[in-house]
This record gives structure tokens, C-alpha cells and sequence, in this order.
């Protein structure tokens, strides 16, 4: 009987305490709302702050450094594409180049139809008072073997005399030591193309002082002898000198030795001019 009078004066305690704690906080704290908040808002405003102050900076910052990444892949990516494109057009420009340069000599094979003439690269030339000759990037290992002549487009270069396996010695009918028969084709006047070491200059000797000869007619190979095949032209007539018994004949060469890259080489029976 006095336990339960206990639990009830106790409960009722609660009661009352708890209902004068809300009564107490509902009447100071509630009316003093403004001190908390106060506090409360001295406390957040640092905050709000460091959000304008450091926040939102770092945001940017990464935010820029992002961007800058993205950039730089970009301007990688561009540079890569920039190098490819160089790359590509440094191919295009060499063949182009290269079917510059032996463009006109593959129309006369296609033109004269053989398949015995061997494309060659000039590497190296010698031309001075002493010797005109070539050296070209074809050799034994090619194929090539001694007195076959070297033509360029229509014309006559020379003849090999020197083989080695990966290169060859032409030796050009400007040298003095080349010598071809040859004719001229207006008149058909006969006589041999002799070289003297003159890049702008040779002659036509032995021709009669019987013949009859004429300033700019052609001079073209007639193919006597062992070596060089008829039908390819040499120069033209340019200063005629009748003498006692033969004419005395300046021949002015049809091509440019500075300007020659390339040449075909061929045996004197693997040409038909007919």
C-alpha cells in the first residue's frame, strides 16, 4: 500500500517537473530567442565566408584547371593531328617531286614501247675541262653491264664504262673521249659527234665538204658501230666552217647536264626507232 502511494506522489512529481521545465523554457528562453540567435548567426557567418573567400575560389580554380586540362588535350590532340598532316604532306610533295622528275622519261618508254630499259638516279657528277661523266645508283646488282647507254627522253647521254655492284660510271658524249656517228637529219649529212669537255658545246667532224650542211639541223645518232643505237637525238648545227676536205661543225647539245636527275638505261639492240 505505501509502495504504490510512492509511485504515485513520484509520478506526479514528473509531471510537474516536466510541465515547469517546458513552462520555464517557454517563458525566458523563448523570449529571449534573440541571444541564441545572435550566437547563431556570429557563428555562420564566418562560415558564409569562407564559402565566398575560399569555397567558391577553390571551386574555380579547379574548375579552371579542369578546363586548362581539357585545353592542353586539345592542343596535344590538334599538334599530333598538325605532325600526321605534315607528315602526310611531306610524302605527297617527294612523289610529287620524283613523278616530276621522271615523268618525261617514263612517256618515252611508254612511247617506245620497251621493256628492256632500266630507270636510274644520277648521284653524282663530275663535269669539268678535264672529264664529263656521271655516276648513277645502278650497278651489276641491277643488272647493268658495260656500253649500255644512257638516254634521257629523246636524247643521248652517254654509255656505260665502269661497273661496280650498286653503282655505275657514265661517261656523256660531251667528254672528249665519246664519240658517236651520227647524222643530220635535215640534209642526212654524215659525220661523227665528237664531245670536247664543253657543257654548251661539241662538234660534228669527219663530215665532206661535199655534204650539205645547215645552221640548226638536228643531229641524231645513226646507230653504226657497236654501241650506240640509232634514232636518239644529240644538238643541233650551230657554227659551220667549210674547210678542204671536211666541214668544221659546232654542235649545241639538246639538254642541260645541271638539270638531269634521271636517265634510262638500255643494249644498243633493245631499241627499234622503227
Amino acid at each position: 500500500m505505501f509502495k504504490r502511494k510512492k509511485r504515485s506522489w513520484l509520478f506526479y512529481f514528473l509531471i510537474f517537473s516536466g510541465g515547469g521545465s517546458l513552462f520555464f523554457l517557454n517563458r525566458f528562453v523563448v523570449s529571449f530567442s534573440s541571444v541564441p540567435r545572435y550566437i547563431y548567426s556570429s557563428l555562420v557567418y564566418p562560415v558564409l565566408l569562407s564559402q565566398r573567400y575560399i569555397v567558391v575560389p577553390i571551386k574555380d580554380y579547379f574548375k579552371t584547371r579542369k578546363s586548362q586540362q581539357i585545353l592542353e588535350e586539345m592542343v596535344f590532340q590538334l599538334h599530333k593531328e598538325k605532325e600526321d598532316l605534315t607528315e602526310e604532306n611531306i610524302k605527297l610533295r617527294a612523289s610529287a617531286f620524283f613523278y616530276d622528275q621522271v615523268k618525261e622519261v617514263l612517256a618515252f618508254k611508254d612511247r617506245y614501247e620497251s621493256h628492256d630499259l632500266l630507270l636510274a638516279q644520277v648521284i653524282f657528277k663530275h663535269v669539268n675541262a678535264n672529264a664529263h661523266f656521271f655516276f648513277i645508283n645502278k650497278g651489276s646488282f641491277h643488272g647493268v653491264q658495260k656500253d649500255m647507254v644512257a638516254v634521257h627522253k629523246n636524247c643521248l647521254l652517254g654509255r656505260i664504262i665502269e661497273i661496280y655492284p650498286y653503282y655505275s660510271k657514265v661517261v656523256l658524249v660531251t667528254d672528249k673521249s665519246c664519240k658517236v656517228a651520227s647524222y643530220c637529219q635535215g640534209t642526212k649529212a654524215y659525220g661523227i659527234h665528237v664531245g670536247q669537255n664543253k657543257q654548251h658545246c661539241t662538234s660534228l667532224s669527219r663530215v665532206s665538204h661535199l655534204a650539205s650542211i645547215k645552221k640548226d639541223d638536228l643531229i641524231i645518232s645513226s646507230g653504226d658501230g657497236l654501241i650506240f643505237p640509232q634514232g636518239f637525238a644529240i644538238g643541233t648545227t650551230s657554227l659551220i666552217k667549210k674547210g678542204d676536205l671536211y666541214y668544221e661543225i659546232q654542235v649545241k647539245p639538246l639538254f642541260d647536264l645541271k638539270k638531269i636527275q634521271y636517265c634510262f638505261l638500255m643494249k644498243k639492240g633493245s631499241y627499234n626507232p622503227n
